[in-house]
């Protein structure tokens, strides 16, 4: 039987990159993340609500995302295409509030990224975690994918609804939360995150809203 290297020699170091980095989990022995955030959300709105019903409308989801597009886009645009592989955004969006994430070269160009975010139509507010680094290895952003998958689970196991509401970003093991929920389920949330393996530190971008 013939085995077709060439056809898998590109997917090899993320294939390996995952079995490292999922040998590395099995055996990992780190204890957990204490949660010591803040909502950095700090103008949320106060609203009555039902418990555990969602606040986002399905226009305000499509809006978000289109928000999400447009400043990725625009960054890009004047980024020469050679230059591309020395960025690591991600942008994220929830009603209207934008969270970004990741590794840039240069202060300029996170300045640049907050502008133009700002300058979006509808945004309310913009939280700029974004790191002057070299972008994170294959290994690093397996594992981030890992922890946000595994905080995932973690939620939906403890409270189904609830999970359904908050948004689970992660980047070199720091957990962001985002959502439009209660205090409690922000309270809870943020436990969870705490409490997964390999989570350094748990930050919370939630809107906080009333149901009394």
């Amino acid at each position: 039987m013939k085995i077709y290297t060439n056809h898998f020699r590109p997917y090899l170091p993320i294939l390996i990159s995952v079995f490292l980095f999922t040998f590395i989990a099995a055996v990992s022995v780190n204890g957990h993340a204490q949660d010591n955030s803040t909502n950095i959300v700090s103008d949320a709105t106060k609203v009555q609500e039902p418990e555990f019903k969602s606040n986002r409308s399905v226009l305000q989801d499509l809006q978000d995302r289109a928000t999400t597009t447009k400043i990725r886009n625009r960054f890009f645009d004047d980024v020469a295409p050679e230059d591309k592989t020395k960025f690591h955004i991600n942008v994220t969006t929830v009603n209207n509030v934008v969270l970004l994430i990741g590794e840039v070269p240069d202060a300029e160009s996170k300045n640049r990224l907050q502008s133009i975010s700002e300058s979006m139509e509808d945004v309310r507010q913009v939280v700029n975690e974004v790191k002057v680094a070299k972008p994170l290895s294959v290994i690093k952003i397996a594992r981030d994918q890992y922890i946000r998958a595994s905080t995932k689970i973690r939620l939906t196991d403890s409270e189904p609804e609830a999970a359904d509401l908050v948004h689970v970003i992660v980047s070199d093991r720091v957990v962001y939360l985002m959502g439009v929920v209660e205090q409690r389920v922000a309270d809870w949330a943020a436990r969870v995150a705490a409490n997964t393996k390999n989570v350094d530190r748990v930050i919370r971008v939630f809107e906080i809203v009333s149901n009394e």
